[in-house]
């Protein structure tokens, strides 16, 4: 078997090689949402949706330049920390910060020197060269947060590592309300919030993980050249793949900006943002399940580390749907609540639903390429559907405007994830039936409003009673991480 997937070194402890952390991901991610749900309802109104349109594009393009700058770097602690002996550590995290952080510096430079051409390019505006050079500030900052981010969570110190994104929501929510309020209400000040809300994440992950890892003393030993390299060749791809995978967030909205107006692209952005709430629970469980599936695979438990994957992807369509049955319960609300001036884009609302739905799959499935060190596969993933999004949305973008590129993004997640299934059957990985019952019923979101409410209901039912969705197992584990959740809040909620 390959060097990369030997087993676990002697620095994980027992607690660590069990599927913890669960409950706290997903109770702060909730918590990151309902503060991004408060900046949603309150920034929209007060930015407008022309304003609200060119933070949408800040915010995106700082999060593509800032993983393209720093080589994706961030990504590859959750892959090669575990295996890490614990005097070597220190000596990783440093070489790939240094890495990381110069071209970071670099490209911040660059942007600053042609801020009226890269404002031309982002928001089709010349005028708005302070945004743009608030963004290439942010670079460094997003990459350095990301990185923080991401170590934590190598290390398995998962509830620090909610805890350090919620504050990071918090913080943001908190400063940008008070420059909306206090200052102007304009995308700049808002962009101000989002930058101090990243820089308060790296303070406090840096005092709080980060700077007593690198505090080690003589016991620091130089990380084999090897293993910096395995990591540096695991993240270049990743240098690309988040390129690619911002694209979903970035082409639509930038075609609505070139071939409408930055108020149109307002309006649409906020239909995403009342759906992005379940990617708490992908994300959760793709943190925990790539790092226990790791495990498994490093103790040659192959079909272990499968079904566990596969598993995760059963249970995110469950709580991706039960998020979905609440939106569209309470869609009247939603659209009461946006007002007259966003109510063109909420007919969109279910599509969207699906769409991160789709992700939520797009980020389970994508394990299996990364336990095989086959990152090449997440590129061309990426690349494929990113094609086809453009072309799509290249193509229907006048005659359909916002529905055009919408269905341009749904299509193009839906080739992303056929490229992961493509790899999957190469590798005579077995797909479980019930993978396809999951993501066959994930449709249903598009029924009218009632079917659809009823038919959530008979969906769980049949996850619950019978093995169509979910095994015994699978269930087992819901349970578990359901009761660690729970068990999260209430330590939250006693303090």
């Amino acid at each position: 078997m390959k060097d990369a997937f030997k087993p676990p070194l002697s620095n994980n402890s027992p607690r660590k090689t069990k599927l913890h952390g669960i409950g706290s991901l997903i109770t702060s991610g909730f918590f990151s949402h309902g503060m991004g749900a408060m900046r949603l309802l309150i920034f929209a109104p007060l930015l407008g949706p022309a304003h609200f349109g060119a933070l949408r594009l800040a915010m995106t393009a700082s999060l593509i330049l800032s993983s393209l700058a720093g080589l994706g770097l961030h990504t590859s602690y959750l892959r090669y920390l575990p295996e890490l002996k614990p005097a070597e550590t220190p000596g990783f995290i440093r070489k790939t910060l240094t890495w990381a952080f110069v071209p970071c510096c670099f490209a911040a430079l660059i942007i600053v020197i042609v801020s009226k051409e890269f404002s031309r390019f982002l928001f089709s505006n010349s005028e708005m060269t302070f945004l743009t050079i608030l963004v290439a500030v942010s670079l460094p900052v997003t990459m350095l947060y990301k990185s923080f981010y991401g170590i934590t969570s190598g290390i398995g110190r998962f509830r620090n590592a909610g805890a350090g994104d919620a504050l990071q929501n918090g913080f943001f929510f908190l400063v940008g309300i008070l420059a909306l309020f206090l200052v102007s209400r304009t995308s700049d000040y808002a962009f101000i919030g989002y930058l101090a809300g990243y820089g308060m994440g790296v303070f406090w992950f840096y005092s709080k993980i980060v700077h007593p890892l690198l505090k080690k003393g003589d016991s620091i030993q130089s990380v084999d050249k090897t293993v910096f390299s395995r990591a540096l060749q695991f993240s270049i791809w990743y240098s690309l793949i988040p390129l690619f995978h911002y694209l979903f967030n970035f082409i639509d909205r930038w075609m609505l900006a070139h071939f409408y107006n930055l108020e149109t692209t307002g309006t649409y952005s906020l239909v995403p943002l009342f759906a992005s709430g379940m990617f708490v629970a992908g994300s959760a469980l793709s943190t925990i399940t790539a790092r226990k599936a790791a495990e498994l695979r490093g103790r040659d438990l192959f079909h272990a580390s499968e079904r566990l994957i596969w598993g995760a992807l059963c249970l995110s369509v469950l709580a991706s749907l039960l998020y979905s049955f609440f939106m569209r319960l309470f869609e009247p609300v939603i659209w009461k609540i946006a007002g007259l001036r966003w109510q063109a884009a909420l007919p969109l609302l279910p599509l969207f639903l699906v769409y991160s739905t789709f992700y939520n799959i797009f980020y389970q499935i994508g394990c299996f390429a990364s336990l095989e060190e086959k990152t090449w596969v997440h590129l061309v993933s990426a690349m494929a559907g990113t094609f086809v999004n453009a072309l799509i949305n290249l193509t229907l973008v006048k005659p359909y405007g916002i529905y055009g590129v919408a269905t341009g993004t749904l299509l193009g997640m839906l080739v992303s994830i056929m490229v992961y299934f493509a790899f999957v059957y190469s590798r005579k990985i077995a797909v479980l039936p019930r993978v396809w019952m999951a993501m066959i019923v994930s449709f249903s979101i598009f029924l009218p409003r009632w079917i659809f409410l009823a038919m959530t209901l008979v969906i769980f039912l049949a996850a619950y009673k019978t093995n169509l969705i979910l095994n015994d197992s699978d269930r087992r584990m819901a349970r578990a991480w359901i009761a660690g959740a729970i068990r999260e809040w209430k330590i939250k909620r006693q303090a």
